[in-house]
């Protein structure tokens, strides 16, 4: 390219203008377009500082921090998911295991976040002020005493309904199919299969006061006691439990309470044990007869005796009399 050119190129007319040539165009009557330029304000923003440093993951005031928060405590794990504290989840967790570790566990976690609390929720939520933030923990214990007054309520009118109910008789029956295995269900508060010893049954004369049990065609239920209120109580639980059982029962069993006024000091021994009786028997053919073993044996407890083998159980507590007899029904018929 020769230097010709390169000057030719620079003398060519530009369509760039410069806005001073611009505006003389427009002063020379040429028309054109007119133009505005306008100049944008830039907007101004403000930054306020907070009065406190809350929510920013800071350290509380000591006023803040020194006070135990009882609805974390309260709360606990629930408290710990609204304030992100995921380490109170154990709570839940550990009520499922087994006590006493788990709840004490509980516990003291329960307790760590109620020292930690207000350090906590200070640093996780923005508050105004102190008082907002004291208001807000408020709220905890309040809704609290509120779910406590709701459960007591609820609890209560349940207690006030089943008390009122009605009382069955057939409910009160005994569920023999449920008791499949005596010694499972009841064998703690019965004894294995004991027997009558010979030399009580062979110095029995038909005579004493209880010989008639040893040849009875149904199967005894026996006990002694001192008569008092105790005792005739009951008695009474035990013979109502019978009769809504005779049915199955009736046929096989007889009850044969045994309650006796003291008639002397030298028939009952001043134990102060309502329950209990020790009384000397009288027998015809000399010192041991059915009757000193009757009242030496089934003075605690309640006795039921199979006439036929001399065999007995003895039963600790009235609730298992009548559970025991049915089992020993089965158990028995089948020999």
């Amino acid at each position: 390219m020769s230097f010709m050119d390169d000057e030719n190129d620079n003398n060519m007319p530009s369509d760039e203008i410069s806005m001073e040539d611009f505006f003389k165009q427009q002063g020379d009557g040429i028309k054109q377009d007119k133009v505005e330029i306008y100049k944008k304000e830039e907007k101004k923003v403000f930054i306020e500082k907070p009065d406190n440093n809350s929510g920013m993951g800071e350290d509380a005031p000591y006023s803040i921090a020194k006070p135990f928060n009882w609805g974390a405590f309260l709360f606990n794990w629930v408290w710990g998911i609204r304030y992100k504290k995921w380490i109170l989840l154990l709570v839940l967790a550990f009520t499922f295991i087994a006590p006493p570790f788990g709840l004490i566990v509980c516990l003291v976690l329960s307790i760590w976040a109620g020292i930690k609390g207000n350090r906590w929720a200070w640093a996780e939520i923005q508050y105004k002020n102190e008082e907002d933030f004291h208001s807000a923990q408020k709220s905890w214990v309040k809704a609290w005493f509120i779910m406590l007054g709701i459960v007591v309520a609820i609890s209560s009118v349940i207690a006030i309904v089943i008390a009122m109910k009605p009382v069955d008789s057939k409910d009160n029956k005994l569920d023999v199919s449920k008791d499949i295995n005596p010694i499972e269900n009841i064998s703690f508060f019965s004894s294995s299969e004991l027997k009558i010893p010979e030399g009580d049954i062979d110095n029995t004369d038909s005579t004493d006061n209880h010989a008639k049990i040893l040849s009875s065609g149904k199967n005894i239920v026996y006990w002694v006691r001192e008569e008092n209120d105790l005792t005739k109580a009951n008695k009474e639980y035990i013979e109502k439990a019978f009769e809504n059982n005779k049915d199955t029962l009736g046929a096989s069993f007889v009850l044969i309470p045994d309650l006796r006024k003291p008639q002397s000091k030298e028939d009952f021994s001043p134990k102060k044990d309502s329950d209990s009786i020790t009384l000397e028997a009288k027998c015809v053919n000399g010192d041991k007869c059915i009757d000193t073993w009757l009242y030496s044996n089934c003075n605690k407890g309640y006795c039921i005796i199979n006439p036929r083998t001399k065999r007995y159980y003895k039963v600790r507590t009235k609730e298992g009399v009548i559970k025991k007899a049915q089992v020993l029904q089965r158990k028995w018929s089948e020999k």
